[in-house]
């Protein structure tokens, strides 16, 4: 069962990556959920909103990243300016 489990798992171009069957799967999930999402209570402007809520957290999470590189940029710019 473990090697049956790892044969799909397990890229077949490179053993040490995710297989093409994996990742599609998991795209494939996500029209899946949105479709049953009101038979959870989930009304199409309560997924919108979901779904602006992580675009703005991504979104954030990339403006402070952004930021630390370009501060880090600098710093080790000025300390190879001094050598």
């Amino acid at each position: 069962m473990k090697n049956f489990w790892l044969w799909i798992v397990k890229s077949s171009a490179d053993p040490t990556r995710t297989s093409l069957t994996v990742k599609a799967t998991l795209v494939a999930l996500i029209p899946f959920l949105v479709g049953f999402a009101p038979l959870v209570g989930l009304t199409g402007e309560g997924v919108n909103q979901i779904v602006l809520n992580l675009s703005d957290l991504v979104g954030q999470i990339l403006m402070v990243v952004a930021s630390l590189t370009a501060v880090y940029g600098l710093i080790r710019k000025i300390l190879n300016s001094f050598k």
